[in-house]
């Protein structure tokens, strides 16, 4: 019986096989690393975009950006239908850049064995190297950690799909191919080529990949002017998104672009080279900082070796066409980040890289493979270095996600805060809450690391609102005196604090600590004030109407209800000491109202006012004590109780709630 020849499984094990284990195998680097993202509330332009978002039909999206400084229909499209299925739910939100970064991951990986493929057989070694170097790319963090930066791997899947598409339909490697088949891809091919600049306007640099990819093709003997004319036709569908750009409506006007002058032209051009260069330039932060020396000469010094290193190993193993596939893929996708965005822009977005990432990726993987030259010590100090270098890139990714997990708990927090004000009908004003959060000690001599939480003050309503669907009154204020030194840096919001102590307020200060970020009670303004006797009276018209100590998971929390009719002296403040039982001082909160940052003297008359301290490790305490003294003579006020007796000491005992 005669029967069509099929291959033998062993064959079809070999072609499947490579791809499903590095699958797994990506799977497993991309969420081991960056699963932890999918806990992080939304971050900065995430509460300009959701609103447009929530603002827009699904069609608007694509007729308008107004508002915006960009025309990005396809993240928003993709965004919208999120919403339709579970509404802003941050965790599937974060999925969605987590799952384009693995599988940009694997389609870099397939892409790498397939251009480097070796007498028709794709080189999957190759290709699990330069996957794994993709998904480890140091300065891709921000592109998986923060929604908003979505745009750029959903662009650069649709760059590879559409290079992948076409090398199946012109390259194809099965011996016979359908003419449906190669259509089939080449229609693939074309369909990502039109949306990748809908996702992001650096999708029209598809175009002039394509052509690199047909300037590198080795082996073909067909002549190159044509097959290069075929890849510049390829890129038509362009023309359409150019069109609408055109037209649609933004903030800057669409389309008005300035190309730079020398002097940026050569900051962003070093930023991005030390990017390229970063087994090397990891070095940089810590060299500026030890010997006091400018970033951009840091930089030259560093990336030099390693683009002579990279160069030496791209001739170790012969020169060829292929070899210069990593150095154009990275220059073009770069170039339009160098020519027209301004050093600002491109110090503060390492998301910029993502794309260049993958010729970057291609670079380092041909210097390992010459070290490796078909002998087995070097094979094995390859792997070595690889290793390091996977280290190397893990630990510092790891360092800006804890970055963005501190920002985090500080956004939730404030969401938390916001929305309990709210509640009793007041407005939360937040102090010294991070406008962005950054390490310590930077590791690369160029750029800004770690992550912006929120870019002003008139942004926290909508934080807000991103994570509870309710609009409320928020503000922030600053106040150095109060501000604490973490060990990171941040910046916080707003500028001095206006009190305003006739409408209901809440105020709350933003406690740093080495893991996290709380939004501490610190008060309230505009309180109705209690009917009954105070519970003690000061000289000067000022009493202390109320006053309670609660144990809590953050201490023992101190709540007091002043009132003052008068003015009052600047030098008379308040103490808070908690005692043991054996009535010995164990801990103190001593300090003018609101952590010190509205003082009695600045009140106006008739102010009532609840004062909220925080004593920390204080969950032995057996008493509490209060009262005002002079901070110049040391001395107390007489505190007199209800029925004119004077406490003794000048000290009220504050009864405490376990």
């Amino acid at each position: 019986m005669n029967e069509t020849p099929t291959p033998p499984a062993s064959s079809h094990t070999a072609r499947r096989s490579p791809l499903t284990l590095f699958t797994l195998w990506s799977a497993l680097l991309t969420f081991g690393v960056y699963g932890r993202t999918l806990s992080f509330p939304f971050f900065s332009d995430d509460f300009f975009q959701m609103p447009f978002l929530d603002a827009h039909s699904l069609g608007a999206l694509w007729r308008t950006a107004e508002g915006l400084f960009f025309f990005r229909p396809l993240a928003f499209t993709l965004w919208k239908l999120l919403y339709f299925g579970v509404g802003y739910d941050t965790a599937v939100f974060h999925l969605v850049n987590l799952l384009l970064h693995w599988l940009n991951g694997i389609l870099v990986a397939w892409l790498t064995a397939r251009l480097w493929a070796a007498d028709g057989r794709k080189q999957w070694r190759r290709g699990f190297v330069a996957g794994t170097l993709f998904l480890l790319f140091p300065f891709s963090y921000e592109g998986v950690a923060w929604v908003a930066a979505v745009m750029h791997p959903q662009f650069l899947a649709l760059i590879l799909c559409a290079i992948i598409g076409y090398l199946q339909a012109f390259y194809p490697q099965q011996a016979t191919p359908t003419q449906r088949q190669r259509l089939a891809w080449g229609g693939f091919s074309l369909l990502c080529v039109l949306l990748a600049p809908f996702a992001h306007e650096n999708g029209v640099l598809v175009a002039p990949l394509l052509l690199v990819v047909e300037l590198v093709q080795v082996g073909d003997k067909r002549p190159l002017w044509p097959r290069l004319v075929r890849a510049g036709v390829w890129a038509g569908p362009l023309v359409a998104w150019l069109l609408l750009w055109r037209q649609v409506p933004a903030a800057d006007g669409a389309g008005s672009l300035a190309l730079n002058d020398w002097h940026t032209l050569g900051r962003n051009a070093l930023y991005f080279v030390q990017g390229g260069a970063y087994p090397f330039t990891w070095l940089g932060g810590w060299l500026r900082d030890r010997f006091a020396l400018d970033g951009f000469l840091v930089t030259i010094l560093l990336a030099l070796p390693a683009l002579a290193l990279l160069v030496w190993g791209q001739w170790r193993v012969g020169w060829s066409r292929r070899a210069a596939l990593p150095w154009l893929w990275t220059a073009v996708s770069v170039s339009l980040a160098v020519l027209f965005l301004p050093w600002l822009h491109v110090s503060a977005a390492p998301r910029m890289l993502m794309l260049a990432s993958v010729g970057i990726a291609w670079l380092w993987s041909d210097l390992l493979w010459a070290i490796a030259a078909h002998v087995r010590w070097r094979q094995a100090l390859a792997g070595l270095l690889l290793a390091a270098l996977l280290l190397q890139n893990g630990l510092f990714v790891l360092e800006q996600l804890d970055l963005y997990a501190i920002g985090g708990s500080a956004i939730r927090g404030a969401a938390a805060a916001a929305l309990s004000a709210h509640e009793r009908g007041e407005t939360a004003v937040f102090i010294n809450f991070p406008a962005w959060i950054a390490p310590e000690h930077a590791t690369y001599a160029l750029g800004q690391e770690g992550d912006i939480l929120v870019l002003g003050a008139e942004l926290l309503p909508a934080v807000v609102w991103a994570h509870s669907g309710q609009w409320v009154q928020v503000t922030a204020a600053r106040v150095d005196a109060i501000r604490q030194q973490p060990p990171y840096y941040t910046g916080p919001l707003g500028s001095g604090p206006a009190w305003d102590v006739q409408n209901p307020t809440a105020i709350f200060r933003a406690a740093y600590f080495a893991d996290m970020i709380q939004l501490q009670p610190l008060g309230r303004l505009g309180i109705t004030p209690p009917t009954g006797p105070a519970l003690a009276t000061f000289a000067d018209g000022l009493r202390l109407m109320a006053g309670t100590a609660v144990i809590s998971e953050q201490g023992l929390q101190v709540d007091l209800t002043w009132q003052l009719d008068a003015a009052f002296s600047p030098d008379v403040t308040v103490f808070v000491h908690v005692l043991d039982a054996a009535g010995q001082l164990m801990a103190q909160a001593d300090g003018e109202p609101l952590a010190g940052t509205y003082p009695f003297a600045a009140w106006p008359a008739s102010t009532t006012l609840q004062d909220q301290r925080v004593v920390p490790e204080a969950a032995q305490a057996a008493a509490v004590r209060v009262g005002l003294y002079n901070r110049v003579t040391g001395e107390r006020v007489t505190a007199v109780a209800a029925d004119g007796t004077a406490f003794a000491d000048s000290a009220v005992p504050i009864e405490i709630t376990r």
